[in-house]
């Protein structure tokens, strides 16, 4: 990080900055060295809303794949049951837990029905965003 701010600091004066109405310097200076990059799709999901701190925490987990879900705490050399704990039938992933199981399915079914919304229906976690 350090390194990286040092970097910035050389490269700032080369950089012809022009002062804008509504943006501050620092936030000019830090959208120039953050370039083109991609915006993250699930940002909104994350901030700017009323969620606990722990949902946004699981929310992070999920979206960076660090649930600590059975295939994962397998690779991980642990001795756990395999098996799906909600549907008992299919090994339990990321992908199955939110998008494939029966149980998970229901559920999204009740929830968007609450929610008057028609039902979507992903075949696999990255469909979601």
């Amino acid at each position: 990080m350090v390194r990286k701010i040092i970097e910035a600091r050389q490269e700032i004066p080369q950089r012809q900055l022009v002062m804008q109405n509504s943006k501050s310097m620092i936030r000019q200076i830090y959208l120039q060295l953050l370039g083109q990059q991609e915006r993250i799709s699930w940002k909104s999901l994350m901030f700017n809303n009323e969620a606990s701190a722990k949902a946004r925490f699981t929310m992070w987990l999920h979206f960076h794949g660090r649930m600590l879900t059975s295939d994962r705490l397998a690779k991980w050399g642990l001795k756990v049951d395999p098996v799906c704990v909600l549907c008992q039938w299919h090994q339990e992933s990321r992908n199955h837990l939110f998008v494939e199981c029966v149980f998970i399915k229901a559920v999204w079914d009740r929830l968007l029905g609450l929610m008057k919304s028609k039902p979507y229906r992903a075949t696999t976690w990255a469909q979601y965003f």
